[in-house]
Order: structure tokens, then sequence, then C-alpha cells
């Protein structure tokens, strides 16, 4: 994303950083051990956008978090929330 930076670790926590600015600009709880894995993806912004999504078309920006706790999140980029 443009600027922004995704950091996750032993806090449980992923931040959402303007590298620009230096600034942390969310701080995303949801898990309960350390966060181990972070990855960029596009969703389709709903689901009948489905088949048009392979190609990039009517996709909204994600990520998916993974931690020891066993669990694996996903995200909206755009509204900051878990999905």
């Amino acid at each position: 994303a443009n600027g922004l930076l995704f950091s996750g670790g032993y806090d449980c926590v992923i931040k959402v950083w303007d590298v620009g600015k230096r600034l942390c600009l969310h701080s995303l709880p949801g898990h309960t051990q350390a966060v181990t894995c972070l990855v960029g993806c596009e969703f389709p912004r709903k689901e009948s956008d489905l088949p048009r999504a392979v190609d990039g078309r009517n996709t909204s920006p994600g990520f998916c978090s993974c931690s020891e706790d066993g669990t694996v999140r996903v995200w909206d980029a755009e509204t900051v929330s878990c999905k």
C-alpha cells in the first residue's frame, strides 16, 4: 500500500505505519500470541464480483495474519477491520 508498512510481533498486535511520517496509524488486536506472518492480498468487493476479481478488477486490498495461537485472521485494508 502507498507508503504504509504493516508489522506484527510478540505483543500480539498488528500495526499499520505511515512510513513517510514515521507514525503508527492503527494498532489492531486480534491474536492472543505472537503474530508470525503477514501477507497482502486482494478480495472481491462482493461475492458476485468473484469471477471478475481473478483479473484484478472489482477487488479491495486486504491482508492475512497468522499467529502462534493457531489462528489466521483476514483483514480489510480499506476499513482496517477483521473480516
